[in-house]
């Protein structure tokens, strides 16, 4: 394998490498990725024999050097363009760019490309051709081919810096537990059919003067964690043999996104103290974000639509995560439950998306239908369940909101399967009038 990572690969990269490096070898393309930080995260042979580099740990080459050693041997007239190939200074729309520069007697054919929105993650691709004609779309149309594969790359070396970053976290030792956290992460960007689980885990080497510490994975095979290989949205417990010791078990959940597990080892004493469950669910909420954030960015998962007055998720927001939660549930046979919200006054808006925020769990979906309906998912429960949280929710926004202005709210819920096996049709059942209840909701009045 002629491409090496600049850090130690979170998942099963051969694949993925290979196919890079074909398409690289047969194209005799010089291929980098770029970090944020300005290191190289990854390089194939060609680049890094253009760098007279030939062993080397890719993650300590600096920007800088790059940029130095190419104009080493490329006429100082064309700095301006090595720099912005390099540093990405002047990113065109779409976030490509791309030139020619004398080389020689031949010219050297220069492509940016950038992965994430910010541009500050880029690919860059250089090829050396015998003749100086225009620039055809070839660079990018290999860009094209192997964009998903170089969001993967990038993926683990993203996912290895936030897991590195909360197992680093002073918490894990000043709290007592008896061993760190167990991460599990999905082979694919989330939870898939027929997706495989990687443990990652950190080891650290005494071979330097200052202790490195890497992620190190292994994939797990389905008995081994098969009471907890199928997605769920919320933390729960499991006994062990051990009658002393237990496991809180929390999913790396967003949105309608399962990303992984986190497994925290207590003892009996330690799982009764509350405020450390509730900073390990904390730790694991934040790695989910971070984590989350990573394939948001990537684009390796679509930002559910908002709406742009309430940012809420919209209605093809709502369509499409509830057909991954009922996908989800269907395979646990459990239910996900779904509250539809009504108001008849617009100035109730404001005051229901606010207490809706504070009455409903991490797990649940807040998303609006139109001007005046409104909608709340409540995966992994149970008819009963719903019927629970539509009381519940009910109560609360009676006891919170208070003020002068009287607004009529209708309420009404279902659930899935029973009531609609498809995102659409359960919508539809959603909004009917059968069950419902009625109730008045005292507006606070936000001009004071």
């Amino acid at each position: 394998m002629s491409i090496l990572l600049g850090h130690s690969s979170i998942r099963p990269m051969t694949s993925v490498l290979q196919k890079v490096n074909q398409i690289c070898e047969k194209e005799m393309i010089g291929f980098a990725l770029l970090s944020k930080k300005g290191f190289l995260r990854a390089a194939d042979s060609l680049f890094l024999s253009f760098l007279d580099k030939k062993i080397i740990s890719v993650g300590t080459i600096p920007q800088a050097d790059i940029e130095k050693t190419f104009l080493t041997k490329i006429l100082p007239a064309n700095a301006s363009q090595i720099n912005t190939w390099i540093r990405g200074n002047t990113p065109a729309s779409g976030g490509l760019w791309q030139t020619s520069v004398p080389f020689g007697e031949a010219s050297l054919e220069l492509f940016r490309a950038a992965i994430t929105d910010s541009d500050e993650e880029a690919v860059l691709f250089f090829r050396v051709a015998n003749h100086s004609a225009s620039l055809d779309n070839s660079l990018s149309r290999i860009f094209t081919e192997l964009s998903e594969e170089m969001a993967s790359i990038l993926l683990d070396s993203l996912d290895h810096e936030k897991i590195l970053e909360t197992l680093a976290d002073p918490f894990w030792e000043e709290s007592n537990l008896p061993e760190p956290p167990k991460i599990f992460l999905w082979t694919t960007s989330k939870w898939q059919k027929n997706s495989s689980l990687i443990q990652v885990s950190t080891r650290t080497s005494a071979d330097h003067q200052m202790p490195i510490t890497t992620a190190i994975s292994a994939i797990i095979p389905e008995q081994v964690i098969q009471s907890i290989s199928i997605p769920v949205s919320r933390s729960f417990f499991i006994k062990e043999a051990d009658p002393e010791s237990i496991h809180m078990i929390i999913p790396l959940f967003r949105e309608t996104s399962h990303l992984g597990w986190m497994l925290q080892k207590l003892t009996s004493q330690e799982q009764k103290e509350t405020s450390n469950t509730q900073h390990i669910q904390q730790k694991a909420n934040d790695l989910t974000r971070k984590i989350f954030r990573n394939r948001e960015e990537l684009r390796l998962i679509s930002p559910l639509n908002r709406d742009p007055d309430s940012a809420l998720l919209s209605r093809r927001g709502l369509i499409d995560g509830l057909a991954d939660l009922i996908e989800m549930a269907s395979l646990r046979h459990q239910g996900v439950g779904v509250i539809g919200i009504t108001l008849t006054e617009a100035r109730g808006v404001f005051p229901l998306v606010e207490h809706l925020e504070l009455f409903t769990r991490y797990s649940d979906l807040l998303g609006r239908m139109s001007p005046m309906e409104f909608l709340v998912f409540l995966p992994d429960t149970s008819r009963l369940g719903t019927e629970k949280a539509l009381a519940r929710m009910k109560t609360a926004l009676l006891a919170e909101v208070a003020g002068n202005s009287s607004l009529l709210a209708k309420f009404t819920s279902c659930h899935a399967p029973e009531d609609g096996a498809s995102p659409l049709k359960l919508l539809r059942a959603a909004f009917q009038e059968s069950p419902q209840t009625r109730m008045d909701i005292r507006a606070k009045n936000p001009f004071g």
